[in-house]
């Protein structure tokens, strides 16, 4: 069986699917699962260290390798990335996920640490990310809805980022400001 676990909390992890990725024969050696696990925000007390807990034969075994979809909100690629959401900050390690209370969390020096690290890897669009981020700071003070930036390719611009611009537009979803931005690079 698999569980999110931290040392307080243990959340149950709800299977969408299963694909099995190697095979030999009629041998399954290696399977990828998709899932969902909720945590209620309400939960999250104190910095709190997740990680997947595999139950095999009666055994515990912590720290498994997990991949995030391309739409979660952090990704393994920059390590000093941060996402806040309802006064709950989230990081992600390797084969763990840190949520943390925002006021335990020093956002500034975090920021500042991701600046640099965006600094160092995409040099030549650094000035565009960071006047983004602050657009998108600013506007979200104002607006109090949430602000979707989806971006296409500028080479393979019109398949899914277009599809799903389109769709929060012609849907009228009042609760979120959509922009559709191309970029390259990235």
């Amino acid at each position: 069986s698999l569980v999110f676990a931290s040392d307080d909390n243990t959340f149950p992890v709800n299977y969408i699917n299963v694909k099995e990725t190697k095979k030999f024969g009629e041998k399954t050696l290696a399977r990828e699962y998709h899932f969902s696990i909720i945590i209620p925000f309400k939960a999250i007390k104190k910095k709190n260290v997740f990680n997947f807990v595999y139950v095999v034969n009666g055994v515990e075994v912590r720290n498994g390798r997990f991949d995030f979809g391309k739409f979660f909100p952090v990704d393994r690629v920059l390590d000093q990335q941060y996402f806040v959401k309802n006064k709950v900050v989230m990081q992600v390690e390797t084969g763990r996920m840190i949520l943390t209370p925002l006021k335990q969390f020093n956002v500034r020096v975090q920021e500042r640490k991701y600046r640099e690290q965006i600094k160092e890897k995409y040099k030549e669009n650094y000035r565009k990310i960071v006047i983004k981020r602050e657009i998108y700071r600013f506007v979200k003070k104002i607006y109090k809805k949430d602000i979707w930036i989806i971006s296409d390719r500028t080479y393979q611009a019109g398949d899914n980022g277009e599809a799903l611009y389109d769709y929060v537009r012609d849907k009228r979803i009042k609760s979120v400001l959509c922009y559709l931005e191309s970029i390259g690079g990235l």
